[in-house]
């Protein structure tokens, strides 16, 4: 009567067990490339600090004090050659820019060949409800600087740090129209204050060329 052997079953428990292993993994790794990027997610770039305008409804809210001043845009080349603008501000206090400063930085021209007109502006840190964030709100359109004066004029609303504003943009190009209500004056949701205590901002920075959020 032939013996039997006994099998060493240890090296097929071993495979399978590695096999486990790699399906446990890929699976892993394939719910982690799913969830890469979560919906909404942006790529970190320090342009995002500045909230732009979209069509539509924008709503959003001033936090503390704004600066002001002139604005044009200047012709510089790329390190590859290319050309492209950067922005020159100087403080409401310091005037407006002379033409032979803004000769001096190649100011844009228009499709007359003409320098363009430098632009006053507003520019304070806002919360921007749509994006859920902090940004600076350049504003250059004297429709929205009339509308936001008019309400800060106002013995109801004040200063704009006491209300939320939406502004709705429609059209494109020289047909753009903007309008602009305030929503009745509520104190700042404990959320966004939170956010205001976590970011550093220094709105003068812009006039040295540099990004007011740090």
């Amino acid at each position: 009567m032939a013996k039997s052997k006994n099998v060493d079953t240890a090296p097929l428990a071993q495979i399978e067990q590695s096999e486990n292993t790699q399906v446990s993994t890929l699976l892993t790794d394939q719910e982690a490339a799913v969830n890469f990027f979560h919906k909404g997610h942006e790529i970190p770039n320090k342009r995002n600090q500045f909230m732009k305008l979209e069509a539509g409804k924008n709503r959003l809210r001033f936090i503390g004090h704004p600066i002001s001043g002139f604005l044009f845009f200047g012709k510089i080349e790329r390190e590859d050659g290319s050309e492209t603008v950067k922005p020159y501000r100087k403080p409401e206090s310091e005037g407006e820019f002379s033409l032979e400063e803004m000769i001096n930085r190649d100011a844009r021209t228009n499709k007359e060949g003409e320098i363009e007109k430098q632009k006053y502006f507003v520019a304070g840190l806002v919360y921007n409800y749509q994006k859920q964030k902090l940004q600076v709100l350049e504003i250059t359109q004297k429709s929205v600087l009339k509308a936001l004066k008019s309400y800060v004029d106002s013995d109801e609303y004040g200063h704009p740090s006491g209300y939320d504003l939406t502004i709705e943009k429609k059209g494109d190009g020289l047909n753009t129209d903007y309008t602009v209500v305030a929503s009745p004056p509520k104190p700042l949701a404990g959320e966004i204050e939170q956010l205001v205590s976590e970011v550093s901002c220094d709105l003068e920075k812009i006039f040295a060329g540099e990004y007011p959020l740090g």
